[in-house]
C-alpha cells in the first residue's frame, strides 16, 4: 500500500507547504533523526512488537494454500524495500508508493507469509535510511508498526480467496483492498493519538489522498501480477513507475526544502523586526500588533484584557551619573524583573525608551492588581545594580466597561499621576532637608 506513515507532515497537493505545515515537517524530519522517548517509545514498541506477533502467528497456524516461491520473495521484498524509501510528504505524514509492489506480493506469495515479508521490505529500507543518516535505528519500531496494513488484506486472502488470480474473485480483492485501509486508519490513527496526541478526525482528511494513490497504483500491481502467470518475473515491470515516483519524490522533496529554507529566512526577519535589540522584549510594533489582535478578540469573546505600564523613573539617573553603557544594564535588568514577575503567556513589550509595557490576556482586575503587586514586590527585593537601586512607575487598568485602547490610555494617565507624586515626595523631602543643611554650614562658619 502507500503507506501513510503519519508524522506531523507537511500540507498536501504540489504546491508549497504553509508555514504552520513547515515547522511539523521540520520537526518530523528532526524527530527521524534521534531515539524515541517517553509516550512515543512505548507506543511504537507496542505497534512494532504487536505486529510482529500477529504477522508470525498468521505464517504459522494459517493454512497456505500455495508453495513458497524464495527468489520471487526476494525480488518483492528487494522491490518494497526500494520503493518504501520513496516518501511524497502528504497532509500530516508521507505518501509511500508501495501498493504496487505489495499487491504482486499478495497475489503470488502465499497469504500467511505476506506480514512478514512486507516487514523485512521495510526493515532493508529502514536500514539503509539509517546507515545514511536518514532515520535512528530506533525508529525501525516505528516501520513495524506501519506494517499493520499488510494483516488486513493478508488475512481476508488467506480465508476466502481460492489459490491463483482470477477475475472472478474480484469480490474478494475488494474486501481486501478495504482491509487494508481499515487496518492501516487504526495503526496510523492510533499510534498518533497515543504517541502525540492528535485526534484522529484531524488527520482523517489526509487519509483520502493517501488512499487515493493506493487506488491508482493497485491496478498497476494486478496487472503485473497477472501477468506474472505466463511470464515467470513479469512483477519487475512495475519498477519502471517505481523509478520514476522516485525521481519525482526526489525533485519534490527539494521544492519543500527550498520553500521551507525562504520561509525560515522570513519568519527569522519577521521575529527580529518584533524584538528590541537591547532588553531583548517585544518592541513596540509587536505591541500594537498583540494589543490589535487582542482588541478584536475581546470584541469577540467578551474575555478582559489587562494592562501594565512601568516607567523606568531611574534610567535618566543612571544615564547622567553613570553613563549610557550603564543605563542600558538597567533597562535589561529592569526588563528582566518584568519579565520573570509576570506569567509566560502575557506579553512584555518595550514601547519607549524608559516605558516597558505588560499585556494581560483573559486577566481581569483582580488579576492585573495581583500582577502590579508581584511586580512592586519584585523591586522591593530586587538587588541594587552595583549600589544603584532599582526603580519603577506603575500603572495599571482592565478593559472593563471599556476599550483596550480606553484601558491603555488609563494605566497612562495611573503611571504620570504615581510619577508626579513620587516627584513631589522627592522635593518635599529635599526641602525640609534644606534648614538642617543651611544650620550645619552656620555653625561650621
Amino acid at each position: 500500500m502507500t503507506s501513510t506513515s503519519i508524522r506531523s507532515r507537511a500540507n498536501s497537493g504540489d504546491s508549497a507547504p504553509t508555514p504552520a505545515d513547515e515547522a511539523l515537517l521540520a520537526a518530523a524530519r528532526s524527530r527521524a533523526r534521534t531515539r524515541l522517548s517517553g509516550r512515543e517509545r512505548w507506543t511504537s514498541l507496542g505497534f512494532g512488537g504487536g505486529f510482529l506477533v500477529a504477522a508470525t502467528s498468521m505464517a504459522a497456524f494459517v493454512r497456505w494454500e500455495s508453495p513458497f516461491p524464495p527468489a520471487t520473495a526476494a525480488l518483492l521484498v528487494l522491490m518494497l524495500a526500494l520503493a518504501s524509501r520513496i516518501e511524497f510528504e502528504v497532509g500530516t505524514g508521507s505518501a509511500v508508493p508501495t501498493q504496487v509492489v505489495l499487491v504482486p506480493m499478495l497475489l503470488l506469495l502465499p497469504a500467511p507469509v505476506v506480514p512478514l515479508c512486507v516487514a523485512a521490505g521495510y526493515g532493508l529500507g529502514g536500514i539503509v535510511d539509517s546507515v545514511k543518516g536518514r532515520r535512528h535505528p530506533q525508529r525501525l519500531a516505528v516501520l513495524l508498526g506501519s506494517c499493520w496494513h499488510a494483516i488486513g488484506p493478508a488475512l481476508v486472502l488467506a480465508l476466502f480467496a481460492d489459490p491463483g488470480i482470477r477475475w472472478s474473485q474480484w469480490p474478494v480483492y475488494v474486501v481486501a483492498l478495504g482491509a487494508q485501509f481499515a487496518f492501516d486508519v487504526a495503526s496510523s490513527a492510533g499510534r498518533e493519538w497515543l504517541a502525540f496526541g492528535l485526534s484522529p478526525r484531524r488527520l482523517l482528511p489526509f487519509f483520502g489522498w493517501v488512499y487515493s494513490v493506493d487506488l491508482l497504483l493497485a491496478p498497476v500491481g494486478f496487472l503485473a501480477a497477472l501477468e506474472s502467470r505466463t511470464m515467470q518475473y513479469a512483477f519487475l515491470l512495475t519498477l519502471a513507475p517505481v523509478c520514476l515516483l522516485a525521481l519525482l519524490a526526489h525533485e519534490r522533496r527539494g521544492r519543500i526544502q527550498r520553500a521551507q529554507a525562504f520561509q525560515d529566512a522570513y519568519d527569522g526577519a519577521h521575529v527580529e523586526a518584533r524584538l528590541d535589540a537591547l532588553t531583548g522584549l517585544a518592541n513596540r510594533l509587536a505591541w500594537q500588533e498583540a494589543t490589535a489582535r487582542a482588541e478584536a478578540a475581546g470584541a469577540v469573546d467578551g474575555k478582559p484584557v489587562s494592562v501594565i505600564l512601568l516607567d523606568v523613573d531611574c534610567l535618566k539617573l543612571a544615564n547622567d551619573t553613570r553613563g549610557h553603557a550603564f543605563g542600558d544594564e538597567v533597562l535589561r535588568r529592569v526588563a528582566a524583573v518584568v519579565r520573570g514577575s509576570v506569567r509566560e503567556q502575557d506579553l512584555v513589550a518595550r514601547v519607549g525608551g524608559d516605558e516597558i509595557a505588560v499585556l494581560l490576556v483573559n486577566a481581569d482586575q483582580e488579576q492585573c492588581v495581583e500582577a502590579v503587586t508581584r511586580l512592586r514586590d519584585a523591586f522591593a527585593v530586587s538587588a541594587p545594580l552595583d549600589g544603584f537601586p532599582l526603580s519603577v512607575a506603575l500603572g495599571s487598568a482592565t478593559a472593563d466597561g471599556m476599550t483596550l485602547t480606553g484601558a491603555e490610555r488609563l494605566a497612562d494617565s495611573r503611571l504620570y499621576a504615581e510619577k508626579s507624586a513620587s516627584k513631589g515626595r522627592s522635593d518635599m523631602a529635599r526641602r525640609a532637608q534644606l534648614p538642617s543643611a543651611a544650620a550645619a554650614a552656620v555653625r561650621s562658619a
